[in-house]
């Protein structure tokens, strides 16, 4: 059996409080969910908007704390391993589906790399240029765009460059949330072909976050369904998505169905 990355049991999160005084509205994103990542695994999450798949890989990398409920990564517990947070980083990055919100606009292609390179790695200068270069080069960026501010790329650059800039310390885990998303059809399939190869290259553990079943599909061997905060079903993508054990599953299925001609992309 693989050794375990991340190792999740019985988490809960709720935003919003309740209360005479306190007005707003409750949302429980997550409710009980558990589950285990094996170390070389490529898992995919789906679920509708709201269904608590953001809130999980935000979770999983210390973005947000869960309210109840225990993680552990590599069998440390999660908040022991955010105590030392460069570390931590090291190996675990996270891909945001804004690429251009999470980089900061004032500073070049770069040296927003280098930066990246500089606090969580011991590299003298010369060797983070040739790391880099290297990156760019294995993300399918020129390196003119070095020179170059994260606005004046396009969007597939600057995934692309989210890509580049997460895989600069070579993680051993990659969370990606909804990367492709907000990009137009041709542009994701050339995104998700590079990030398979780049798994091969890399050889990180994947958890893939995502509405669309189509895409998991291409990525992913193994695939859990989130509704409401709660797991509905999880397995081998192939026999999810060949016989869907709930209904609510069926349902993502023949909605990216509708959707899939154009895609390039295609279910089983």
């Amino acid at each position: 059996m693989s050794d375990l990355v991340f190792q999740v049991k019985g988490l809960h999160k709720t935003f919003g409080r309740k209360g005479l005084l306190r007005r707003g509205r409750v949302v429980q994103a997550l409710h009980g969910v558990g589950f285990e990542v094996a170390e070389g695994a490529a898992l995919g999450v789906v679920g509708e908007s709201g269904s608590g798949k953001s809130t999980l890989a935000r979770i999983l990398v210390g973005l947000e704390k869960p309210d109840r409920g225990t993680i552990t990564f590599k069998g440390r517990p999660l908040g022991d391993c955010l105590r030392e947070p460069t570390a931590f980083y090291r190996q675990v990055q996270f891909v945001f589906q804004n690429p251009y919100a999470a980089f900061n606009p004032r500073k070049r292609v770069g040296a927003i790399l280098d930066t990246h390179l500089r606090h969580l790695t011991d590299l003298k200068a010369p060797a983070r240029r040739d790391r880099i270069r290297e990156i760019m080069t294995a993300t399918q960026l020129d390196d003119g765009l070095l020179r170059r501010y994260p606005h004046s790329l396009s969007g597939g650059q600057a995934q692309r460059l989210s890509l580049a800039r997460a895989l600069l310390s070579r993680p051993a885990v990659v969370v990606m949330d909804e990367p492709v998303s907000a990009l137009d059809v041709s542009v994701q399939a050339r995104i998700l072909r590079l990030l398979r190869d780049l798994r091969e290259s890399f050889s990180f553990t994947l958890v893939f976050i995502s509405h669309d079943l189509a895409v998991v599909d291409y990525l992913c061997g193994e695939t859990i369904v989130m509704r409401e905060g709660e797991i509905q079903e999880r397995g081998p993508t192939a026999a999810l998505l060949s016989q869907p054990a709930t209904s609510y599953t069926l349902e993502l299925l023949e909605a990216c169905r509708s959707v899939e001609a154009g895609t390039g992309l295609s279910l089983r």
